[in-house]
């Protein structure tokens, strides 16, 4: 089979898994060609969309694909679907991927969604999610997809736990002294960082808090933030994915102080959390909040509330052995799915 896949997004972790699907597909005997949009398509951005997705689709059908793999999870679907309409004849069936909180934002898209599945050129409608295997749907979700009855709508649950399978490599050295919280990731406002920071006004002051941000630049919102940032030791070191042990190693606990707003989307934080066998701190959003209740494997806060956060963060310091000792990390790692099987069913 005659494979086309699509990948905009070059980031480090969405990269591993390109290149792990691909091959993936290689192994199967299928013949993968990667495509990228010319610079005349992004220039034009007005038309940027529709254009973009004229050239993908005429370069699949000129060049005799049979499949086409659309990766990339932030689709607009209203663009997609008016160059199918008039494509009555296009021959390569279509896979995309769309991500669960990119759904959520866009539920008065909800028509779109139901005709681009009705299309016939369409094979699979993969919904990318941060979910377990057995975590509850939301009611609308499945609603909107039919997921019960379409058999091309499939649930893909959390793809990111293989890029940290160098957490098994992590020694547990805990509890530290000084018992020591950490933050690993981008530091932006829509993760919570804020929060995070005025939170240390009411955590204990004899703990220790480490930073790792892979982009390396702090923003701040006022003085006062610059202030309290004066409390964290910054770690400088660039871990690629299987190196994360070598911060993880220096912390007790995972802090995941997400604003609301990031329901659904996408984090490997519990997959991280679950390898490294560490306790977690996460604000209480869907769907993290039944994920951590059902394992055990740490606390939520109120979200956007620092002084929730903090009362968390002092609790787990202070009952460190007894979190540690409930948490069932084993079972938790256990109900992740795996690349390989993701690409294999594509087909």
């Amino acid at each position: 089979m005659k494979i086309l896949f699509y990948d905009e997004d070059t980031g480090e972790m969405n990269k591993f898994l390109t290149d792990k699907i691909i091959k993936k597909f290689e192994e199967m005997g299928h013949e993968v060609t990667t495509y990228r949009f010319s610079e005349d398509a992004k220039k034009k951005i007005s038309m940027r969309h529709f254009q973009m997705y004229e050239e993908l689709l005429n370069y699949a059908d000129d060049n005799n694909f049979d499949l086409l793999y659309h990766n990339n999870y932030l689709m607009v679907p209203d663009f997609l679907l008016a160059e199918l309409k008039v494509r009555s004849n296009f021959k390569p069936k279509i896979v995309f991927m769309l991500s669960f909180r990119e759904i959520n934002r866009s539920l008065a898209r909800t028509k779109t969604y139901k005709e681009i599945i009705e299309l016939p050129q369409i094979h699979k409608v993969r919904i990318i999610s941060d979910l377990t295997k057995n975590l509850t749907l939301p009611s609308n979700f499945i609603k909107i997809f039919g997921l019960k009855e379409n058999k091309k709508v499939e649930i893909i649950n959390n793809i990111y736990n293989e890029p940290y399978e160098g957490l098994i490599k992590t020694r547990d050295l805990s509890p530290h002294k000084p018992f020591t919280i950490g933050y690993f990731g981008r530091w932006d406002y829509s993760k919570g960082t804020d929060i995070f920071l005025n939170s240390f006004e009411y955590i204990d002051k004899d703990i220790k808090i480490l930073v790792n941000n892979i982009y390396g630049n702090f923003i701040f919102n006022n003085e006062r933030e610059k202030r309290l940032f004066k409390r964290v030791q910054v770690d400088k070191n660039f871990y690629f994915m299987g190196e994360l042990y070598k911060f993880l190693e220096k912390i007790d606990l995972i802090i995941c102080p997400y604003r609301k707003s990031y329901e659904y989307a996408i984090t490997g934080s519990l997959a991280v959390s679950f390898g490294a066998k560490k306790p977690v701190i996460f604000s209480d959003i869907y769907p993290y909040n039944e994920i951590i209740k059902r394992f055990k494997t740490g606390l939520t806060f109120i979200p956007e509330s620092p002084r929730s956060l903090a009362i968390a963060i002092n609790y787990a310091k202070h009952n460190y052995e007894k979190l540690k000792a409930e948490a069932n990390f084993k079972d938790g790692s256990k109900d992740y799915l795996d690349v390989e099987s993701i690409a294999a069913s594509a087909i």
